[in-house]
């Protein structure tokens, strides 16, 4: 069996996996959405979850830094990404899309769980001025679950605590697989994991387009929403402020994409904030 599979640790996070989940059933995947609860997250929220027919699993704390060392951590929201690591030894599954909760699907990607192990796309690597991003962005992943494997993966932070203070679970997967992911050429195109705020940049430096009525090869298949902001948290004032400035700066791609996921969030029920 295969499975889609997002972690879920602060109940702040709610409307991003509900609306991921919706844009799934939009795009009818084969593939039920699975979504890792840490212990944090409320009885309200898992019973939203559940009667927008997601599947839950309560996870404990498994993966997890000294103290000191994840108050180093200058992006704290780093800090609990680690536990997405037992995604990888979800062993019941053949095959899983791991995918972060701030991210939308635009088109059918069940066919990306014929694919090997850890195939992923570069993220914004592909752009000019990002060609130091050599290796993969983890908010989409394929994995082929294994026992302990996440387990291993996390005993790689001891190294790269030693190389830097900032630091998530994409930095210990990097360093425990290497090069392994360039040498076996396992790079999806980035279509599969597109960065909002760049997309106005993909349309005109890589011809991508949001044309799902008539899709090609171009067209984008996820879009993540990358950053500490979220459509969800953004008021009506914030969002006055932020559609200003894409329209000043020629970003209406950026600004579409924003609206569809406000558009999804109306549409679940929930309303958008005053201040």
């Amino acid at each position: 069996m295969n499975c889609f599979v997002t972690l879920l640790s602060s109940d702040n996070y709610l409307q991003g996996v509900l609306a991921l989940n919706h844009s799934l059933v939009k795009v009818h995947a084969k593939y039920p959405l699975l979504a890792l609860l840490t212990p944090n997250i409320s009885l309200e929220v898992e019973k939203k979850l559940q009667e927008s027919q997601i599947n839950v699993q309560r996870i404990l704390p498994k993966f997890t830094p000294p103290l000191e060392i994840v108050a180093r951590i200058p992006q704290k929201r780093w800090a609990n990404t680690f536990e997405k690591l037992q995604a990888f030894e979800l062993v019941r599954f053949t095959k899983i899309i791991l995918m972060d909760s701030d991210m939308l699907v635009f088109q059918n990607i069940d066919h990306l769980f014929e694919l090997p192990h850890l195939s992923a796309a570069k993220g914004s690597g592909d752009l000019n001025g990002f060609e130091h991003w050599q290796l993969f962005n983890s908010g989409l992943l394929i994995i082929a679950p294994d026992t302990n494997l996440g387990e291993k993966v996390f005993a790689t932070w001891e190294t790269v605590v030693k190389q830097t203070d900032d630091f998530g679970d994409q930095d210990l997967i990097k360093a425990y697989y290497g090069d392994y992911w360039l040498r076996n050429n396992l790079r999806l195109p980035t279509t599969y994991n597109c960065f909002a705020s760049f997309l106005d940049r993909f349309v005109r430096e890589k011809n991508y387009n949001l044309n799902f009525t008539n899709p090609n090869e171009q067209t984008v298949h996820v879009i993540h929403y990358v950053y500490s902001l979220k459509p969800w948290q953004m008021s009506y004032l914030k969002l006055a402020f932020f559609f200003l400035k894409r329209l000043i700066k020629g970003q209406k791609y950026y600004a579409w994409a924003i609206f569809k996921h406000l558009k999804i969030q109306q549409g679940l029920g929930f309303k958008i904030p005053i201040i």
